[in-house]
């Protein structure tokens, strides 16, 4: 979370002003459990290359969907973003 913060602020001192780090990537190594991630490929907010590292580094099984044309506050409204919600809930609840 501090580097997401430090990428969107870099001009204020993010790592005096966060008390707790989240730090994900640091955990995805210890992360067994099956991830569906979708990742906006056009997101100013968490960079695709931000996601897709966290991804590799991941434990357990990865299952990406990709969109193109879409960014963080506009992907919820793809064709993209329903579709991968019925193929992720789906998988669980067949």
């Amino acid at each position: 979370m501090a580097n997401v913060a430090k990428d969107a602020y870099p001009f204020l001192p993010v790592n005096l002003l966060l008390r707790n780090r989240f730090n994900a990537l640091d955990n995805a190594a210890a992360s067994d459990i099956p991830v569906y991630a979708l990742i906006a490929l056009e997101d100013t907010v968490i960079s695709p290359e931000r996601s897709l590292r966290l991804l590799e580094n991941w434990a357990g099984e990865v299952h990406v969907t990709k969109v193109a044309h879409a960014g963080h506050n506009n992907l919820a409204g793809t064709a993209a973003y329903r579709h991968f919600l019925k193929e992720s809930l789906d998988a669980f609840m067949p």
